[in-house]
This record gives structure tokens, C-alpha cells and sequence, in this order.
């Protein structure tokens, strides 16, 4: 288990753990890149011309031009060990466009201290604790009737043990409906924004650039493909898929492709999962509640459950009007 947890630190906290494990990283602030809700989620984050919902705060500023009525969320994750990661976020329609927020916590629980050099053989040497947040303002318009512009502003903070680091960033989407009924597409530059200080460095932000394709199949079935390109890191291909049954039940599923079939295969001596790079999930809507969830496995790691309740301010749906009973004639005589 310690092995896993020294294995979690590096991808959740370099480069503020530069001090906990061998060797630096070389960008800051990567939760920045844990994806928000459980519905875009379950479907491999294949979200970026999908964004219809109040989680495009996160995934495609320009989405949030697409909601005709306010609209809040908030989301849990069961994730290793005792590291949990929390998301709220609401949206407002205005006179002109729609405006977003959001506020992203993740806990990383109680994390053993190391020094460099150490390897997670080493004796222990006590324990520490970390924390990040951000809280994201965001907006998107209609241009014209077939294309929607958003930029969202990120400030944030990283916290481990006695280092700190503190800075901003910016997003810039893009959506456009093709004259093809049900198909679009969405791209979106994330996390721009100055070096943040940690100490006496200087670590560059998670830059990341999506594109990606939308497609209503039907009205009940959505198909979404994504491409991520991150900074220093190879491009990722997610798949995602929705089934939508009447206003009751939808079922997801995805999967994302990062140069390897099995993730676990990156670390010698794990084995393989041949699950790892899906997921899977489902809602269910009642009334204008949606309740999402998420599975997704990571290998070796484990899996996270997401959990996320979504409210919408949109007006009830008038009940159908009962048709008339027919007029009965008088019987002639």
C-alpha cells in the first residue's frame, strides 16, 4: 500500500513533492487536469462538443451558451486511500450569454514523508498533509446561431506541508453546430497562465489543448470523440457514448487511449488491468434532478466513484391536455 500511495503523490502533487520522490517535475498545479461531474466523466471525458450542462465551466467555457435556464451541480469522488476530491458549480443565464462558476477541492489525506533520493522501501520518516482548491468564473455567448464563443478565469492554490504555490490561469472554447442536424464540434485551450513560484522555482501550468466531435445519433443516443493534447505528455483519444431512455435513464460508457493499452504497464512489476482507460456510468432524471455516477478503474491504483446531483431551474413540463371525450349524437328517430 505504501508503494501506491508514493506512486499517487507523484501524479497528484509533482512538483510540490520534488522533495518527496526522486527527481522534479517539471509543471505545477496538475489537478488542475482532474476532470468535474460524472456524466462527461463515465463517458472517457470525451466532453469538449458535448459541454450542454453546467460542468462546462470546467470543459468547454463556450457549452455554457447552450443552457437556456440556471442550473447547479455538485460532485463527490471515493478515491485511493483517503484522498477525496469535491466540485460544486452553478450557471445563470444573463441578458446577453451565460456565466459560470466553479470551486474544485482535492484532499490528499494524510502522505508520508520523504526526502529526495528515497524510494518507497525506505523507512518512514512521519507524515504530512496537502490540499488544493480552485474556483473558476466563466462565460460563453451565442456569436451567431451556429457558433458559441466562452473564456473562463482559474484561481488557485497548491499546498504541501510547509510549500505553497499560488496563480491564475485562463481558458479560451469554442463550440459550432454543423448545418448537419446533431453534430458538433467543440476546442478548448486550458490552464494558460504565468509560472507559478514554489520556492525558489519557477513550474510552468498543465497547458492543455482539446478538440472534439459530437454527434446525436439519435435524440436518445450521443457519441463523442475527443483529442487531448497535454503539455510534455502524449496526446490522448478519448471515445464516449450515451443512452438516453425517455426522461428516466441514461447509461454511458468511454474509454481514453494514451499511447498503451494497459496504463499498469508504465510501472514495472504491477501486472497488467485490461480494464484500465474505461469507464462507465449512468443518471437517473426525476423531475429536474439528475443524479450521476461514475466508475472508473486505474490499474494497479485502484478505481474512483464518482458521485454528482444536478438541479435545473427550468420551468415544469406542462402535462399533456387529456383529449375530449367524443360528443355523443342524439339517436334519430
Amino acid at each position: 500500500m505504501r508503494r501506491v500511495r508514493f506512486l499517487i503523490i507523484a501524479i497528484l502533487y509533482l512538483p510540490l513533492s520534488a522533495h518527496a520522490i526522486s527527481g522534479k517535475g517539471t509543471t505545477a498545479a496538475t489537478f488542475l487536469k482532474i476532470g468535474v461531474g460524472a456524466r462527461a466523466v463515465a463517458m472517457g471525458e470525451a466532453y469538449a462538443a458535448v459541454a450542454d450542462d453546467v460542468s462546462a465551466v470546467y470543459w468547454n467555457p463556450a457549452g455554457l451558451a447552450q443552457l437556456k435556464y440556471p442550473e447547479v451541480t455538485a460532485m463527490h469522488v471515493f478515491w485511493f486511500d483517503d484522498i477525496f476530491f469535491d466540485h460544486m458549480s452553478g450557471a445563470l443565464p444573463l441578458p446577453v450569454g451565460v456565466a459560470g462558476v466553479s470551486l474544485v477541492y482535492l484532499n490528499g489525506g494524510t502522505l508520508l514523508r520523504s526526502e529526495t533520493g528515497d524510494t518507497p522501501d525506505d523507512p518512514e520518516r512521519g507524515t504530512f498533509s496537502a490540499a488544493d482548491i480552485g474556483f473558476t468564473g466563466g462565460y460563453g455567448f451565442a456569436y451567431n446561431e451556429k457558433m458559441y464563443l466562452g473564456a473562463n478565469i482559474v484561481l488557485f492554490s497548491e499546498i504541501i506541508d510547509a510549500q505553497a504555490g499560488f496563480g491564475w490561469a485562463m481558458d479560451i472554447g469554442f463550440l459550432y453546430k454543423f448545418p448537419w442536424e446533431g453534430l458538433t464540434l467543440g476546442a478548448v485551450l486550458q490552464n494558460l497562465g504565468p509560472a507559478i513560484r514554489v520556492d525558489e522555482e519557477y513550474f510552468r501550468l498543465p497547458i492543455n489543448f482539446k478538440v472534439g466531435l459530437g454527434y446525436y445519433l439519435r435524440s436518445d443516443i450521443l457519441l463523442a470523440l475527443d483529442y487531448n493534447q497535454l503539455l510534455e505528455q502524449e496526446g490522448k483519444i478519448a471515445l464516449g457514448a450515451e443512452y438516453r431512455f425517455e426522461e428516466i435513464l441514461a447509461i454511458r460508457a468511454g474509454y481514453s487511449y494514451q499511447g498503451k493499452i494497459d496504463n499498469s504497464d508504465l510501472y514495472s512489476g504491477y501486472g497488467t488491468n485490461a480494464v484500465s482507460g474505461l469507464s462507465a456510468g449512468m443518471g437517473v432524471y426525476y423531475e429536474n434532478f439528475r443524479l450521476d455516477y461514475a466508475f472508473v478503474p486505474y490499474g494497479f491504483l485502484g478505481s474512483a466513484h464518482r458521485i454528482a446531483l444536478t438541479y435545473s431551474f427550468a420551468p415544469p413540463k406542462a402535462a399533456p391536455t387529456p383529449k375530449a371525450a367524443p360528443t355523443a349524437r342524439p339517436t334519430p328517430r
